[in-house]
Formats: C-alpha cells, structure tokens, sequence
C-alpha cells in the first residue's frame, strides 16, 4: 500500500504522516510501515540553499521517486509527507516552468497511490511557525493551497481533503478500508 499527503507548507503534512504511520504500525503488526520524510532541507544543500529553481525540481522529483520506488521494495505500507506535486506546485509560483513531460510525470506519480490526502488550511490566517526554512507569508501559503487545488482538479486525481486542524483527529484506519 502507498499513501501520501500533499499540500502546502506548514499546515501539518509530516505530523499527519508520522501520526499514520504510528497507527498503522500500531494495528498491522505484521506488515512493515515506513514514514518517508520530506527531502526539501537535504536537497536544497545541493543547490547552494536555492529553492524552487528547476535544477532543485529536477533533483527533488529524481530523490523523491528513488526513495519511494526503493522503499516500495523493501515495506508493505509506504507513507509520503510530500508527493512530486509539491515540487512541481511551488516551481511553477516562481516562475520556474519544467518541461511539459514532467507535468505528465507527476500526473502518472500521482496514479500510483492508493491513497492521497490533501491537507488544507483550516483557515488562511493560521500562523506558520517560523523554523527559518519555510516561508511565513501567509498570503503566499494561500496561492500555494489554491495552485495544489487546480493542478490535483487538472490532474483528475482522486483525494481525500483534510482540513489542518483535523490531521490529529480523522479516523484513517476506517478511511482506508
């Protein structure tokens, strides 16, 4: 099984990820349950700090499906805090535009999830904790939640919406029978 979140920044993608994870170890004893964390910090030490530039996309995109493909050899269960979408979301914002053929790369990415939770806002003036990484406008976070709203619509790509303040609370286990 394949599970991912997506979404923007800051609203509690890895926390709902690990929080699965732990359920899902929790009631399947006998499978074997992996958390891939996101990548963006480890990545951008390889572009100088840069981000959302196409040679970051390029590298996220490559480490991203690397780390799933490998880990889907090796555990039952894989769950992602990020998806290619991520990359692809936030490069287009900056102006930076892949070639069309990883558009279509991330729309079959996106196909090869059992399930995909969309993590959204629960308001667009919740605060974004300042970790020095991440951006803190929230006026940004909201193009970004919208832009993952159109390209996942564009995609035609079946998910579940999760609202942030929910991430703790919804029943995974019963959503993913």
């Amino acid at each position: 099984m394949k599970i991912c979140f997506t979404g923007a920044h800051g609203i509690g993608k890895s926390t709902a990820a690990t929080h699965l994870a732990s359920l899902l170890k929790q009631n399947n004893r006998n499978k074997s349950v992996v958390c891939l964390e996101e990548n963006v910090r480890r990545i951008s030490k390889l572009t100088n700090g840069k981000l959302n530039t196409i040679e970051f996309q390029k590298l996220a995109i490559a480490d991203q499906i690397f780390r799933e493909t490998s880990n889907e050899l090796l555990h039952d269960i894989v769950i992602s805090d990020r998806t290619l979408l991520d990359y692809l979301v936030y490069g287009v914002l900056e102006g930076n535009s892949l070639p069309w053929e990883y558009f279509l790369l991330v729309r079959k990415h996106l196909k090869t999830f059992d399930k995909i939770y969309f993590v959204r806002p629960s308001s667009y003036e919740d605060k974004i904790a300042n970790d020095h990484f991440r951006d803190t406008d929230l006026e940004y976070r909201k193009q970004v939640d919208k832009k993952f709203k159109i390209m996942l619509k564009y995609g035609k790509v079946h998910y579940t919406e999760i609202k942030s303040d929910g991430i703790l609370s919804f029943d995974y286990l019963k959503d993913l029978q």
